[in-house]
């Protein structure tokens, strides 16, 4: 799978993560995966981390349910989506910022369904 807005940016924030890592295994800098995709869908994004060397501490799919209170109950520092829409759903409980992707706000490139 291609990067999209978020490759490059997920690529070196787990070099962060590299950089941050314990003896222990745990980081100071902790990666989670917040998706609209659903559980069915979840070998793609499993593996499209794992080719591109990006692991992830905690994966979310969340299909319809919204991410807010999935970030809030993990503690997320700050979140980050392609869709405006999630990104002020979340806003409340987390610092959020958009990225934005090549489609139209109102089409969501993974449809909810």
């Amino acid at each position: 799978m291609e990067g999209g807005p978020f490759g490059e940016f997920l690529k070196k924030l787990s070099i962060l993560r590299a950089i941050y890592m314990g003896d222990n295994g745990v980081s100071k800098v902790r990666i989670g995966i917040v998706t609209a995709r659903d559980s069915a869908a979840h070998a793609r994004v499993i593996h499209t981390l794992r080719a591109w060397g990006t692991p992830a501490d905690e994966a979310h799919f969340v299909g319809r349910w919204k991410k807010a209170p999935i970030l809030e109950a993990f503690g997320a520092h700050i979140f980050f989506d392609d869709q405006e829409k999630h990104v002020l759903g979340a806003a409340g409980v987390v610092p959020a910022g958009h990225v934005p992707g090549p489609h139209h706000p109102n089409n969501a490139i993974i449809p909810a369904g």
